[in-house]
């Protein structure tokens, strides 16, 4: 054949060695170990098999029997499997083979060996892998599993003791997490709300449709305004009023609070609720109030009689010792006549039952009025009033009331006399009354207390002058409904101002 060698055999040959030249740059450049032999010597070999096995380059190893280079144990092992693949030419299957590092030592090679041909011969191409590192990956990931089988164990217990610790609080718990579901709950809860409306993966959504909360008043509670569902907003809630009824449909009455759980951006992940039954506690203050009612209205009657009969023997014609004894029961009739109409107001206020009429007031008239009233009876003080022209808008009558328990505590609480200086008048924008007296004065360690119920600074002290310790918590209250506030100043051993403001109500 004329003109030279065959095209096609000639495109072949071609094509041949640029395969064989591809196949020998990745063989080089591979980060695993890679051999080639023939005939039992190594033809070829890379720099990652040259450092596995401990040698300074891989010309080093060319020539080497790869029998030599194999464990003596698994020799025999080896040519079995080259004589099969040389004869089948098939690949072998993944294995795990020893091979002698230069200093004699043996390292493990996960091996996958195939028959090639190579330089035009046919040969076998060993590639492999530091077996080491598969090892130690499979027993790190056991490791691992291990690890995680003792966490997980770890918190399973952790969560049931926390479970455990949670079911014998008497406060009830709710957690939602980011999207509004119920993902821990106590024993308290479903006692509370019913096993089916507490339970976890329940909606914030289906647990109000389920238990519809309701304020102390009647009210119903709007969703958004629940606890829960401010503290999603990212509000902190404390003590708030509800109530609901149980599986039985008995009212419980309950203090909630509830805390949004923030993560590092300050987003709410989730929200806590923490419910208080007070139900006993509502009752016991229902029971209170019922009870001073009734006391309350059982004295007022003998009282009345006592009193009447008391002004009627007044009226007549006695000697002087019998009217200083009928004016002892009078004033005695008066006292308990305030005991009980403080008692009345106190369980009135308390139950939202007081009405405040709203007119025009000449305060300076009242304060007037009050304190000359209530002169007469002094007979240690000296009354000194002071009252400039000034209207607000309110109760006359309960004004009065306040006027008048401050200028009763005054006297109460200056039994040596002295001067008893009542003003009132505008100030800026506001109208303000105080009373002063030169009395025993409060304790600076009490003071923090004067207006609460029942609370009286001097008892069990040589200045205990009787008394319920209700004046200042009633006429406080009712200054505060007014839409005013009540302040006082103080020092022991020389006396105290009482004062309290009212916004303006026009003129005459």
């Amino acid at each position: 054949m004329q003109g030279g060698a065959d095209p096609e055999v000639q495109g072949k040959r071609m094509a041949f060695e640029e395969a064989e030249a591809a196949l020998r740059a990745w063989m080089e450049r591979s980060l695993d170990p890679v051999v080639v032999h023939r005939a039992g010597r190594v033809v070829f070999a890379n720099q990652a098999v040259a450092g596995l096995l401990g040698y300074g380059s891989a010309a080093e190893l060319l020539g080497v029997s790869v029998i030599d280079l194999t464990h003596p144990d698994d020799r025999e092992r080896v040519r079995a499997r080259i004589q099969r693949m040389l004869t089948h030419q098939e690949p072998a299957p993944l294995v795990e083979e020893r091979f002698l590092r230069r200093d004699g030592t043996a390292v493990p090679v996960d091996v996958l060996a195939l028959p090639i041909v190579f330089e035009g011969k046919l040969s076998i191409l060993v590639s492999g892998h530091d077996a080491r590192e598969r090892k130690w990956l499979e027993a790190e990931k056991q490791r691992l599993f291990e690890e995680q089988a003792r966490l997980g164990a770890e918190a399973q217990r952790h969560a049931a003791e926390l479970q455990a610790i949670l079911d014998h609080q008497l406060a009830g718990l709710i957690v939602f997490d980011r999207t509004g579901r119920v993902t821990m709950t106590n024993l308290a809860t479903a006692k509370l709300f019913g096993s089916q409306a507490s339970e976890l993966g329940a909606t914030l959504e289906e647990m109000f449709a389920k238990v519809r909360p309701y304020r102390p008043n009647g009210q119903p509670y709007a969703l958004d305004e629940l606890p829960s569902a401010r503290a999603f907003r990212g509000e902190q809630t404390e003590g708030d009023n509800l109530t609901v009824a149980d599986a039985q449909g008995n009212d419980h009455y309950l203090s909630v609070s509830a805390s949004p759980i923030r993560d590092e951006e300050g987003n709410v992940t989730s929200v806590v609720s923490v419910m208080r039954d007070v139900t006993e506690m509502v009752e016991f203050d229902r029971l209170k109030d019922q009870f001073l009612r009734v006391v309350a209205h059982e004295l007022k009657t003998p009282v009345a009689i006592m009193k009447g009969y008391a002004q009627l023997l007044l009226r007549s014609p006695e000697e002087a010792a019998s009217r200083r004894m009928l004016e002892k029961i009078d004033r005695g009739a008066d006292r308990i006549d305030r005991i009980v109409r403080d008692m009345l107001d106190l369980s009135q206020l308390h139950l939202g039952n007081v009405t405040i009429e709203h007119e025009k007031v000449e305060l300076d008239a009242v304060v007037d009025r009050i304190a000359q009233e209530m002169a007469r009876s002094f007979e240690r003080h000296q009354l000194k009033l002071s009252a400039r022209p000034v209207v607000v808008e309110g109760d006359g009558d309960r004004l009065g009331k306040v006027v008048g328990a401050l200028i009763d505590n005054a006297v109460r609480y200056s039994p040596q006399g002295g001067r008893i200086e009542v003003t009132c008048g505008p100030r800026r924008d506001e109208a303000v009354v105080s009373v002063k007296d030169e009395g025993v004065g409060i304790p600076a360690d009490k003071q923090a207390r004067v207006f609460e119920r029942f609370f009286r600074a001097h008892t069990d002290t040589p200045n205990d002058y009787g008394g319920m310790g209700v004046g200042l918590y009633l006429a406080r209250e009712i200054v505060r409904r007014h839409g005013g506030e009540m302040w006082f100043e103080s020092r022991e051993g020389i006396g105290s101002v009482f004062s309290f403001s009212l916004p303006l109500g026009g003129e005459r």
